[in-house]
């Protein structure tokens, strides 16, 4: 059985402008589209191909065992890599899905060059991946021309729980491009059904697909690493593609395109000491994993696990009042009891790494067993207890779970 890709067109509705290709599998055919929108002038200028829906279509193609047609040509790098390191490198999530065989006529782009003045694209959710990226490349002074951003992505292809909160938090991302002098574009496609498992466990290559749409605005397409380096690849709840990116992206370099994962080398931790110092992430951060209640002015919960993550760090260096506006901090400290106990099952189970950061700030506070604390964190990015309640607390939690361990 094979899936054939064919008939790309383009229309334009309005301002948006819709990219749209026919993908037959079984015999049934049905339309692909992705809509582009936003601010940038060249918006409508790309030329439609073949090679986003490739991508969309390869990682399905690989779970059901199916072999691929595409009916016109794709670029000869990505046609390459795709028959090969691409899908290696896809199987290190899962050994089972198949390698398959793609037949497309190759495009040869020998006569073009890379345009380094077109600068840097950055996908900007403006959570903590996507502002320490930002601040980094925007504040380094040595930063290559092909890597400065000058257009931000902000796509609703899945990450999102319904259509109201993707457009609360686009309006957020528009103020905070808009603020950085920076154009803001946004792509939408409902991948869903195509794609197996989680939103963590395909959302790179549903992003690499978006921005090869509008890839004409870029020369570097910068995507924020959720996870540090050295994870072992594996789709778990909490784990899932973000571990190969460093080595997953740059497979999609073309002769005019690269293609490059940014801030895998730090973690979480050290994110978000970063990113609680940049003045405007008080105003636009965004980390929240619910929905934002009807009637509350908070984007942020306060409760939910990436709120709980961010809020304990910044409760401990005594700086939180500065994202009262954004987050629930009532609901968080009503609630704390409940949090740390959650993260607290998350540390025994092995899975999480949080409660370390706690534990770390508070054996420069008490004199607590290093038998039971894990000190691995560099000397320059320690966390300064300020916040004392903290501590009885958290060392009732340390007892149980000592009390759970032996």
């Amino acid at each position: 059985m094979t899936i054939v890709i064919s008939n790309v067109r383009q229309q334009e509705i309005g301002r948006d402008f819709v990219v749209i290709a026919d993908v037959t599998t079984n015999g049934e055919k049905k339309s692909l589209s992705f809509k582009r929108s936003g601010n940038h002038p060249q918006l409508g200028d790309w030329e439609p191909r073949l090679d986003p829906f490739l991508v969309t279509i390869l990682m399905p193609a690989m779970v059901s065992g199916q072999d691929i047609i595409v009916e016109g040509d794709i670029d000869q790098s990505i046609l390459m890599a795709a028959n090969s390191t691409i899908q290696q490198t896809l199987r290190l999530l899962d050994h089972k899905w198949k390698i398959v065989a793609i037949n497309a006529q190759p495009r040869n782009q020998a006569d073009q060059r890379f345009d380094p003045s077109l600068g840097a694209a950055i996908g900007m959710s403006c959570g903590i991946d996507s502002l320490y990226t930002h601040h980094f490349l925007s504040q380094a002074t040595k930063t290559p021309e092909h890597l400065r951003p000058k257009v931000f992505f902000h796509n609703h292809i899945g990450a999102h729980l319904d259509r109201e909160t993707f457009q609360k938090h686009l309006e957020n991302a528009a103020l905070y491009a808009s603020e950085a002098g920076i154009y803001l574009v946004s792509v939408e496609a409902d991948l869903n059904a195509l794609f197996p498992g989680r939103f963590t466990h395909n959302h790179t290559i549903r992003n690499i697909a978006a921005a090869m749409t509008l890839d004409h605005l870029f020369a570097s397409f910068i995507y924020s690493a959720s996870e540090e380096i050295g994870r072992k690849p594996r789709l778990t709840r909490n784990s899932g593609i973000s571990a190969i990116d460093p080595v997953f992206l740059p497979q999609f370099n073309t002769v005019t395109k690269r293609y490059l994962s940014f801030g895998f080398a730090a973690t979480r931790k050290e994110k978000t000491l970063l990113v609680q110092t940049i003045p405007t992430a008080k105003q636009y951060l965004t980390v929240c994993t619910h929905a934002q209640k009807a009637g509350t002015p908070y984007r942020n919960c306060g409760v939910c696990s990436k709120c709980a993550q961010f809020l304990v760090i910044v409760d401990l260096m005594g700086t939180i009042d500065k994202f009262a506006r954004i987050f629930d901090i009532g609901a968080f400290r009503d609630n704390r009891n409940r949090i740390f106990m959650r993260m607290l099952r998350a540390s025994i189970g092995g899975r999480g790494s949080l409660t370390d950061h706690i534990f770390s700030c508070l054996s420069r506070q008490k004199e607590i067993s290093d038998a039971i604390l894990d000190q691995t964190f560099p000397a320059n990015h320690t966390l300064e207890c300020k916040n004392q309640t903290y501590i009885p607390t958290i060392i009732q939690f340390i007892n149980i779970a000592v009390s759970v361990v032996l």
